[in-house]
């Protein structure tokens, strides 16, 4: 089990988080709080860093789809970049690749963000 870590930081206005180890049942709670604790200071558009991150167990990925959804009825979104092919291929068996907004990095969601 690799520890998780969370990373927050600002982007051109948007909140980033970078997280690097694993999201799975032993620390999901982790990140849905620090999700949570950004909607609640009115955080409307995050990116979530997964280029760290090389396993997401079911526990992982229902926080992933949980805060997605709380983001939406907030009235914002979540996008998820720099995914690695274990992560997509767990999205992807899922049916939940389509579900989710992704982006080879940060800056091509600035970029489709600056033209909506």
């Amino acid at each position: 089990m690799d520890k998780l870590t969370l990373l927050h930081s600002k982007m051109n206005g948007m909140d980033m988080i970078e997280v690097s180890g694993e999201i799975d049942v032993y620390n999901s709670f982790e990140f849905k709080k620090i999700v949570e604790d950004l909607i609640d200071a009115g955080s409307r558009r995050i990116i979530v860093d997964l280029e760290k991150v090389h396993y997401v167990d079911s526990s992982g990925l229902g926080a992933l789809i949980n805060q997605r959804t709380k983001m939406q009825k907030a009235g914002g979104d979540l996008f998820l970049v720099r995914i690695s092919d274990q992560i997509r291929s767990v999205l992807e068996l899922t049916k939940m690749a389509v579900f989710f907004k992704i982006y080879k990095n940060p800056e091509e969601v600035m970029e489709m963000q600056a033209a909506s």
